[in-house]
């Protein structure tokens, strides 16, 4: 059934914490409009075959991981994240510089092809990783596995929902950092590196 939800994920921030919000409008990156299949596609979202393992290589040859970006046609908090966070330029540059971005369509019929070597579509790789909803962001290993393994078994982290551009932003950063090895919780984490950027008396905020 077609009725998948989108969903906003709330998280209740940190007191001290900056909110994230959009400080100088004109410093936004342009509007993206949606494309033929209804999808906000960036200019720098990789265009590929959609080899799951293929991609992991191309992505660690540059130093970088790869992000899965699952949406879906006529979903309201993946607009949100290209009319939004997207255009927010530290947030799309720190993006661009740690990983590679592909985006999948939930209900897409282009042929994909897991990290185990299955044969897929993209809406059928949704299901296999249990996509629920969108957006959902699956997070790559850096490394890739020496053995077949579907990619939702290899994943070392998934954003779900839509997140405002602060978390948006620093949920990479976890990820590139490793956060998760030593903070499994992301709020927990993120409070952490707001007590360090505290104690060495420097602002904790991305603009």
């Amino acid at each position: 059934m077609k009725n998948v939800i989108c969903i906003a994920l709330t998280l209740v921030a940190v007191a001290f914490l900056p909110c994230g919000a959009l400080s100088d409008n004109s410093k936004s990156l342009p509007v993206i409009e949606p494309n033929d299949e209804g999808l906000y596609v960036q200019p720098w979202f990789q265009e590929t075959f959609k080899d799951i393992r293929e991609d992991m290589e191309d992505a660690a040859s540059e130093g970088k991981q790869l992000v899965i970006l699952f949406e879906q046609k006529g979903c309201p908090y993946c607009k949100e994240i290209h009319h939004v966070n997207l255009r927010v330029p530290e947030v799309s540059d720190y993006i661009k510089t740690h990983f590679h971005v592909v985006q999948m369509n939930l209900w897409g019929d282009k042929e994909a092809i897991d990290l185990d070597g299955e044969v897929l579509t993209e809406k059928t790789l949704g299901r296999k990783w249990r996509v629920q909803f969108t957006p959902t962001i699956v997070f790559l290993p850096a490394n890739v596995p020496d053995k077949p393994v579907s990619g939702r078994l290899a994943q070392v982290w998934t954003l779900l929902g839509y997140w405002k551009p602060f978390h948006f932003k620093h949920s990479f950063q976890y990820v590139r950092e490793k956060g998760y090895e030593t903070h499994p919780n992301f709020q927990r984490w993120l409070q952490m590196k707001a007590e360090v950027y505290e104690k060495d008396g420097k602002k904790f905020s991305i603009w």
